[in-house]
């Protein structure tokens, strides 16, 4: 493991642990057994330092989910996106626990916000898709972006908290709930 990913390691464990305040730089440079130089040469400041971590995790995950089919149905590319998402943050709880905690935080620079915005973009781009060719609800799609990031940070949060397996049958559940609230009823 590099230095730089030690470092942002040993400050998410101690930031979920102990808050902004009971992490300090000291405590930091300890728990990642790197000299206090060596992370002030890598982030300038704390800010700077739960900045990197945030943009890190947002990069990873766009990375790792960012893939799925354009010749699928809307509803099947929804369902692609949707579980990819899911099943990345299960897969990664200290990253799901760092971006719940700190992703209202004053803290992050806005560039990152930006960025967390993007990470909705290709649920926008297919609810318009959608919303198109009659597969979707006729609500604004600022509506409906908070209801899914919201189902799918409890749903998440849910899985975590309660040490549940997760599985196909859980993940088909919830995907089949979301998309029933978004599809458009055909007469």
């Amino acid at each position: 493991m590099k230095k730089k990913e030690q470092i942002m390691l040993a400050a998410m464990n101690l930031l979920i642990q102990n808050g902004v305040q009971g992490a300090p730089m000291s405590a930091i440079a300890r728990k990642s057994c790197t000299g206090m130089g060596t992370i002030y040469n890598l982030f300038e400041t704390k800010e700077g330092l739960i900045n990197a971590i945030f943009e890190f995790i947002q990069n990873d995950l766009m990375e790792n989910t960012g893939t799925f089919y354009k010749d699928l149905s809307v509803k099947d590319q929804f369902k692609c996106l949707y579980a990819a998402i899911v099943k990345y943050l299960v897969a990664h709880p200290l990253y799901f626990t760092f971006l719940d905690q700190f992703h209202n935080s004053p803290i992050l620079f806005k560039q990152n916000r930006q960025q967390e915005s993007l990470m909705m973009q290709p649920f926008i781009q297919l609810l318009a898709v959608g919303q198109k060719n009659g597969t979707v609800k006729m609500v604004e799609i600022n509506e409906l972006i908070p209801f899914l990031k919201g189902g799918l940070i409890s749903f998440v949060r849910w899985i975590l908290s309660e040490d549940i397996q997760l599985n196909d049958k859980l993940v088909s559940t919830h995907l089949f709930l979301a998309w029933e609230i978004l599809r458009k009823e055909l007469k």
